[in-house]
C-alpha cells in the first residue's frame, strides 16, 4: 500500500467502537471537596504555573449493561485562556460546569504533590509503575471533555463533525455524549450532558499508522498556525541556514510559562523538528517550480491525498476556528518514515 494511505496498526477493540458509537453510557467521577479545590485553585488561570497537573479521582463507566472503574484517574481542568475559571460558589459547592481532561496513567509521583499531602512513591521498573503507566481506558491514554461553552442547542456539531471526517476516511478524533455526574461525599452532582473527544497522542497515532510509521513528530498548533517559513524561523548569518525560533517551536513547559505556537508532544528529547523545517522550506520556494515539479516536491513532505480530503471536509463543515479560517486548532503530524505532514483537525466545536 502506498506510504500516502496509513493502515491501521493498533486494531480498535470492540469497546472503544461501542465507546464512540451512540449508546447507553453515563460516567461518574468520585471527587473528594479537596479535589475540586485543587482542580480549581491550580487550574483556573491558563497562566498558572502549575495547571497542568493532574489530581485522582475514580473513574465509573456504565455502558451497555457493563460497568468498568478504575481507580486514581488523574484530573485537570483544560482550555485556553477564555474557557478556564472558577466553578465553586464561597461554601465550596460545585455551581458552574467546566473543561476537563482526564489521565488513566497519572503516578502522581512529582515533588508538587507532596504539600498536598497525595504524592505517591514507586519503585521504577518494577511491575506496579510499568503496569500505571501502561494503564488505558479502551487503549486510551487520556479523554477530554467540554461542556456546551458555544452554546450549541442540538449539541451536536463536534460529534457531528467528527464523524464527518471519519467517514471521509480523514484521519480525525472521534466525539461522542454522555451525562457527567460528580458523586462527592455527601452528594451528587448532575453535569449534565458532555461532550467527550478523543485526545490526539501516541495512542491516537498508534491507531492510524502502523509500526515506525507511527513514531514521527505531532505538533498541537494553535492560533497563528500559516505555515510560514519567517514566521517560524531566521537566517543565521554565520551559516546561511535557517534556524527555528524558540519561541515558536518547542515543548511547552507551563511551569516556565512556555507556550510555543508549535507544540511538540512526540518525541521531545530528540527531535530537531527537521521534517515541520523542511515544509516550510518548501512551501516558501514552491513557487519558483512549475507546476509540475512543484507538485512533487510537495508530495514528498505532504500526503496530498489525506490532505486534499481533510481541506475538502473543513470546507463543508465550515468551522470558523480552523487553519482554514483562524489559523488555529490544528495538529499537524509527521510520519516516522516517509516524514509527510498529515493535517488532523481539532475542536470543532463551533
Amino acid at each position: 500500500m502506498p506510504s500516502s494511505e496509513p493502515t491501521v496498526n493498533l486494531l480498535p477493540s470492540a469497546e472503544y467502537e461501542t465507546f464512540w458509537q451512540p449508546s447507553d453510557k453515563i460516567i461518574r467521577l468520585e471527587i473528594p471537596p479537596e479535589t475540586l479545590i485543587w482542580i480549581e485553585s491550580y487550574g483556573s488561570e491558563k497562566n498558572n504555573p502549575n495547571n497542568d497537573f493532574y489530581f485522582p479521582v475514580t473513574f465509573h463507566l456504565e455502558m451497555n449493561g457493563e460497568t468498568y472503574t478504575i481507580p486514581e484517574v488523574g484530573i485537570r481542568q483544560k482550555g485556553n485562556i477564555f474557557s478556564r475559571g472558577t466553578f465553586l460558589n464561597e461554601e465550596g459547592d460545585l455551581i458552574y460546569p467546566f473543561h476537563f481532561r482526564l489521565s488513566f496513567d497519572q503516578t502522581f509521583e512529582d515533588p508538587f504533590y507532596a504539600s498536598l499531602g497525595i504524592q505517591k512513591t514507586w519503585m521504577k521498573g518494577q511491575p506496579d509503575y510499568e503496569t500505571r503507566q501502561q494503564r488505558r481506558l479502551f487503549d486510551m491514554k487520556s479523554l477530554e471533555f467540554k461542556w456546551n461553552r458555544s452554546n450549541d442547542p442540538s449539541l451536536i456539531n463536534q460529534p457531528f463533525a467528527s464523524r464527518l471526517f471519519n467517514e471521509h476516511d480523514v484521519i480525525a478524533p472521534q466525539s461522542t455524549l454522555s451525562p457527567i455526574t460528580f458523586d462527592l461525599p455527601e452528594t451528587s452532582v448532575n453535569l449534565g450532558m458532555y461532550i467527550i473527544n478523543e485526545a490526539i497522542d501516541q495512542t491516537f497515532l498508534d491507531r492510524h499508522f502502523v509500526g515506525d510509521h507511527a513514531q514521527g513528530d505531532l505538533y498541537k498548533v494553535l492560533y497563528p498556525i500559516n505555515l510560514v517559513l519567517d514566521d517560524v524561523a531566521y537566517i543565521d548569518i554565520t551559516t546561511g541556514t535557517y534556524v527555528i525560533k524558540p519561541w515558536m517551536v518547542g515543548v511547552e513547559n507551563t511551569l516556565e510559562g512556555y507556550h510555543p505556537v508549535y507544540d511538540l508532544k512526540t518525541n521531545k528529547s530528540t527531535s530537531q523538528h527537521e521534517p515541520l523545517l523542511n515544509l516550510l522550506k518548501t512551501l516558501k520556494s514552491a513557487r519558483l517550480y512549475q507546476e509540475e515539479e512543484r507538485l512533487e516536491r510537495l508530495s514528498s513532505l505532504v500526503d496530498i491525498p489525506s490532505f486534499l480530503r481533510y481541506a475538502s471536509v473543513s470546507f463543508l463543515n465550515g468551522n470558523p476556528d480552523d487553519m482554514r479560517n483562524n489559523t488555529n486548532n490544528t495538529y499537524v503530524y509527521f510520519d516516522g518514515v516517509t516524514q509527510q505532514a498529515t493535517f488532523i483537525p481539532y475542536d470543532n466545536g463551533w
